[in-house]
């Protein structure tokens, strides 16, 4: 058990890489080319590259796995249509800190789902959270920036696919599952580009563009996907949460990397608070439950 969840977390921690690193690559694509058409041939190679490995696992295959795959593309499609519109007006490194509130939304979602009320520690979390978020907008200028509203809707809907995934990922195949939110992803990018496009759209090839589509289809949309439907339900929510908080901080990483872009103090300062709401309800849960173990007689060794 502790070498499967081991595993785990060290498969997701390579998916946080591979989502970090696609915040700059869209933001490099869009000075190429517009970003549905990048996302329409993003997604609908990663299907393809897929879909070999559903056919390989065509005995997992059911309709219960099917539709819930299916269910999770349709949640990440608006996500990831909001996330590239965003990154028209926001940076790649504001982008990752603001989705990073994912986490945050998620025991919000679920004790309203389930109908069980906010622990203080979260309560205190969110606090800090908004106050992160204050800082990245420059709220204190009445400046709030258009793409960092579009990032945070972004972020409400992805922890909707976490929490459908949580439920879900250890009843049906990962493979069959990714597949089908792929296939969703490259037909509802295709509908968008199809419907918002230009009269006229002459395609800008080049080498770089290439390069792009290849790295973020391969590594931040097949590769990435997969891990997380197949190794998430390997380890506990709480774990799991703590490990994405690296994606923000992958992503200022390539983002000030590759793209040189300005990193801020009010970047700095609001995403360290983001960080901060983000990590504290795992580890005041973990103390707490430490420190139950260690008063508990019958956890207690006596001679």
């Amino acid at each position: 058990m502790f070498r499967t969840q081991t595993r785990a977390e060290l498969m997701l921690s390579l998916a946080t890489l591979g989502w970090g690193m696609n915040y700059p690559l869209m933001k490099m694509a869009l000075q190429h080319e517009l970003g549905i058409w990048t996302l329409a041939v993003r997604f609908s190679l990663s299907f393809l590259i897929m879909l070999p490995l559903l056919w390989m696992q065509r005995q997992h295959l059911s309709w219960g796995s099917a539709k819930i795959g299916m269910l999770l593309g349709l949640i990440l499609l608006p996500s990831v249509e909001l996330m590239n519109l965003g990154l028209h007006y926001t940076s790649s490194a504001n982008a990752g800190f603001i989705f990073a509130l994912c986490i945050i939304w998620v025991p919000i979602l679920n004790a309203y789902l389930n109908k069980t009320r906010i622990s203080p520690q979260i309560k205190f979390s969110m606090t800090l959270g908004l106050i992160g978020l204050a800082i990245i907008a420059n709220l204190h200028q009445l400046k709030f920036n258009y793409g960092d509203f579009l990032i945070l809707l972004c972020s409400f809907l992805y922890a909707a696919y976490i929490l459908v995934l949580d439920r879900y990922g250890k009843t049906y195949s990962g493979i069959v599952m990714t597949v089908m939110q792929l296939m969703v992803l490259g037909i509802g990018c295709t509908i968008v580009y199809a419907i918002a496009k230009p009269p006229v759209h002459n395609i800008n090839w080049s080498w770089q563009l290439v390069a792009i589509i290849l790295a973020s289809s391969l590594v931040s949309s097949t590769f990435a996907t997969w891990i997380q439907t197949r190794y998430q339900a390997d380890t506990t929510p709480d774990r799991a949460a703590l490990i994405f908080n690296l994606e923000p901080v992958f992503a200022t990483i390539f983002a000030t990397w590759w793209l040189h872009e300005a990193v801020g103090l009010n970047i700095i300062v609001g995403g360290s608070f983001i960080l901060a709401a983000i990590i504290v309800p795992t580890l005041a849960k973990r103390w707490f439950d430490n420190r139950l173990r260690s008063t508990d007689p019958k956890q207690c060794n006596h001679k």
